[in-house]
């Protein structure tokens, strides 16, 4: 009985996974000036078929975002289908529940396959209802690119959202074998995705610290940083960490050293007099840092990510060609990223380690 119940489970969790995310929270839209909503295809609500097409999770071709896409079928090479006048009651439908925090025209992008000139086009709409805007998103190339624009034209595709609140986005096939990665909507006209696009919106209400400045990962050039956050929906103070170990940061508790305090505002100054590390900041560095966000009665705590910057090294660092490159050109050039407030460089080159090691002017 024990084992069939563990295969059960098993099976219904695959199941969940490559039929979107069972009675989850809407998509929350970011509130700033770029309204972002951005949705991986594969995390959908629901997923309508209309015999004889649906929409299938696939993980071929590579090079898609998150954990796969979406396909529909039949996905033989050649496609068909063209569906343009009556893909609202005949095609297969994704759905994509989102809270709006903003009314108002979104210029909507997705990411997109096609595999051939008969398999490359869908159509999108809100609420179930198709909108000019959202009409025959057309011509994936055979890579996954980003569409966005009118065919032929420079005219933004666009959604009209009537009103904040729970809206959803629809897409629906219009050729056979289109393969959709990535959905994303925004409020600025002038916002152009590039690559896979920003992170997956978050579902639901923010109890976690987000939007970190300094960026999660980035190279940092000064000796003094002004960490700045935004704050879950319900804290009312802020855990500050922050240490030179990831591990040290991630597994703190308000005892550790890493420990900087507690506070109700979003920003800390780390690196100058009167502040933690007063001496400045150490160039060649990672620093790693943690929210954790407090709720009123003060025992109701989020841990949050860890994040990280780093500042550069003072010596010169990526060098092109890379260290031990073998069969490099003749007439190779010589590149490297400068060291941390570099203004001049003097190079060395030789054919003895110790001759360019021990080299002076």
């Amino acid at each position: 009985m024990c084992r069939r119940l563990i295969h059960l489970a098993s099976v219904v969790l695959v199941l969940s996974l490559a039929t979107g995310v069972v009675m989850a929270d809407p998509f929350q839209q970011d509130p700033g000036p770029d309204g972002i909503v951005s949705m991986e295809a594969e995390n959908f609500d629901e997923n309508v078929p209309n015999p004889p097409h649906d929409w299938i999770f696939v993980t071929e071709p590579a090079g898609f975002s998150g954990d796969g896409a979406m396909q529909s079928t039949p996905v033989d090479p050649g496609g068909g289908a063209g569906n343009d006048t009556g893909y609202v009651e005949n095609s297969p439908r994704l759905d994509y529940e989102v809270n709006f925090v903003k009314a108002g025209t979104h210029y909507i992008w997705i990411r997109g396959y096609g595999q051939d000139g008969n398999s490359d086009s869908c159509h999108a709409g809100l609420n179930g209802e198709a909108q000019p805007g959202g009409y025959r998103f057309w011509s994936f190339s055979t890579s996954y690119a980003w569409l966005g624009v009118t065919d032929g034209s420079p005219q933004r595709r666009s959604l009209e959202v009537p009103s904040a609140g729970v809206h959803t986005v629809n897409v629906w096939m219009r050729e056979d074998a289109c393969v959709v990665d990535k959905i994303l909507l925004t409020t600025n006209p002038d916002f152009t995705p590039t690559g896979e696009g920003p992170e997956e919106s978050h579902r639901g209400p923010r109890l976690k610290a987000y939007h970190p400045s300094p960026k999660d990962g980035e190279i940092y050039l000064d000796t003094w940083v002004t960490l700045a956050w935004s704050a879950g929906e319900t804290a009312v103070s802020h855990d500050v960490y922050f240490g030179e170990n990831f591990d040290d940061v991630n597994n703190a508790t308000v005892e550790s050293a890493t420990f900087q305090g507690n506070q109700p505002g979003t920003f800390l100054v780390i690196g100058f007099p009167g502040f933690p590390y007063p001496d400045g900041l150490v160039p060649g560095t990672t620093y790693y840092w943690r929210i954790d966000e407090v709720e009123a009665d003060g025992t109701t705590k989020y841990k949050g990510f860890v994040w990280s910057f780093t500042i550069p090294p003072r010596s010169a660092y990526n060098p092109d060609p890379v260290d031990g490159a073998e069969l490099v050109d003749l007439e190779p050039t010589l590149k490297w990223t400068p060291g941390f407030n570099a203004k001049l460089h003097t190079v060395y080159l030789g054919e003895s380690y110790d001759e360019v090691d021990s080299a002076t002017v």
